[in-house]
C-alpha cells in the first residue's frame, strides 16, 4: 500500500526531529537530573532515570523518523541486547567498583600517593561533570584507536561491532574485556580521587544518553 504524500507539516517535524532532537533529549535528560537530586532523590535513581527517560525518546524518535526502517530490531535482538546492557552496563561496573577500586585504593593509601587532594572539589558540579568529559575522553579515544589496531583487542571489541541492525540498544553490547578496560580508563581514575557520586552520575548520564544517539537507527543532521 502507497503512503500518503508528505505535507509541509510533516517536511518540518522531520526537520525539527533530525536538527532538534539529540540537544532537546540531552537538555531533558540534565533537567529531569538536576531535578530528582534538588528533589532528594538518591543519585543512582536520578541518574538512571534521566538515561531511562533518554532512551524512552530516542526509542520515539527511531519510530518516528528511523534512518533505515529495515533496521527496525526483531524480539531476540532486544533479548540480547537487554542482557548485554545488564550484564556488562550495569552489574560489571559494579562488580569492579567493589573490588578492583578498593583494592588500588588500598594500596595507594598504603604507598603514600596523595590522590585525593588534586580534584578541585570546589568547582560547582556543573564544571566538574565538564572536566570529567573532558580528561576522560583523549583515554578513551586512543583505547578505541587500539581497540581497532591491535589484533588482540580487536578480538575483545569485534563483539560490538558484530550487530548487522543498529538501534539505541546496540550501545551495550560488549565483551567483558573490552569494558573492562574502558572501565578503568574513564571511571576507575575519578572513583580514585575520590570524585563526588554526583559528578559521576552526570557525567553517567552524558554517557548515556550520547550513546544512545551513536548507536541508534535515528535520522539525526548535527552538521
Amino acid at each position: 500500500m502507497s503512503r500518503r504524500p508528505k505535507t509541509k507539516e510533516d517536511v518540518r517535524i522531520t526537520q525539527w526531529l533530525a536538527v532538534g532532537s539529540y540537544p532537546t533529549v540531552m537538555v531533558a535528560a540534565y533537567a529531569l537530573f538536576a531535578t530528582a537530586q534538588w528533589a532528594g532523590v538518591h543519585v543512582t535513581i536520578a541518574s538512571f532515570s534521566a538515561a531511562l527517560a533518554g532512551a524512552a525518546l530516542v526509542t520515539l524518535h527511531e519510530a518516528m523518523l528511523p534512518h533505515r526502517r529495515e533496521w527496525k530490531p526483531t524480539v531476540g535482538d532486544v533479548g540480547n541486547d537487554a542482557l548485554f546492557m545488564l550484564v556488562v552496563q550495569v552489574a560489571l561496573p559494579y562488580l569492579l567498583s567493589i573490588t578492583l577500586v578498593v583494592a588500588l585504593g588500598q594500596w595507594l593509601r598504603a604507598a603514600g600517593v596523595p590522590t585525593v587532594a588534586i580534584w578541585p572539589y570546589d568547582l560547582s558540579v556543573f564544571a566538574q561533570v565538564a572536566l570529567v568529559m573532558v580528561l576522560a575522553d583523549l583515554p578513551r579515544y586512543w583505547l578505541h584507536v587500539a581497540f581497532h589496531k591491535l589484533p588482540a583487542l580487536w578480538r575483545l571489541h569485534a563483539v560490538h561491532h558484530s550487530p548487522h541492525r543498529l538501534y539505541w540498544m546496540n550501545v551495550g553490547r560488549f565483551h567483558v574485556g573490552d569494558k573492562a578496560l574502558q572501565y578503568c580508563v574513564d571511571t576507575l581514575p575519578f572513583l580514585l580521587l575520590a570524585v563526588a557520586p554526583e559528578v559521576l552520575a552526570g557525567y553517567f548520564v552524558f554517557y548515556a544518553v550520547n550513546g544512545f544517539y551513536q548507536h541508534s537507527n535515528c535520522e539525526v543532521r548535527l552538521g
